[in-house]
């Protein structure tokens, strides 16, 4: 794999916290593909967890939301990501990232103990849409990562 100079690896989206039920409420009437909302979208008939929206979508999008009058900024803010470069993603930031070219990311989620057990019951729901099923081994996984911050 050859990174290629000067060309971004990843366009990164993402919507103000503030916005997403008014950015829900919106991608239901206005895109195809979210007709049931940002978490029940479909894909070739099927149900799937995420969406995808095009820059021209994101770009309706950050139209509709506008600015924050205070700030002064976007309510849906674009980052191109170059190599080498780290991405935050502010917690409750709505997002979603398109790679630009063939590359490896790593993902590294913070998670604070005291919040452990909000962490395991958000993935258990996010693993029971995607794979349709209980998945009782991760199940499993997940109740000894609760035990384990319990005793932090």
């Amino acid at each position: 794999m050859q990174v290629k100079e000067g060309i971004a690896l990843a366009r990164w989206a993402f919507v103000n916290p503030c916005c997403i039920v008014t950015a829900d409420e919106y991608a239901k009437k206005e895109f195809k593909q979210c007709q049931q909302g940002f978490d029940k979208c479909t894909k070739d008939g099927r149900d799937i967890f995420e969406t995808f929206l095009s820059q021209a979508d994101v770009a309706k999008l950050s139209k509709f939301l506008g600015k924050d009058p205070e700030a002064g900024r976007a309510y849906v803010q674009t980052v191109y990501q170059q190599h080498g470069q780290m991405v935050h993603v502010p917690a409750g930031w709505l997002h979603q990232v398109e790679n630009l070219q063939d590359c490896v990311k790593i993902a590294w989620d913070i998670m604070v103990p005291e919040r452990m057990a909000a962490y395991v019951t958000t993935w258990q729901h996010v693993l029971a849409c995607v794979t349709k099923s209980n998945a009782p081994a991760y199940m499993a996984a997940t109740g000894v990562m609760v035990v384990a911050a319990q005793k932090l």
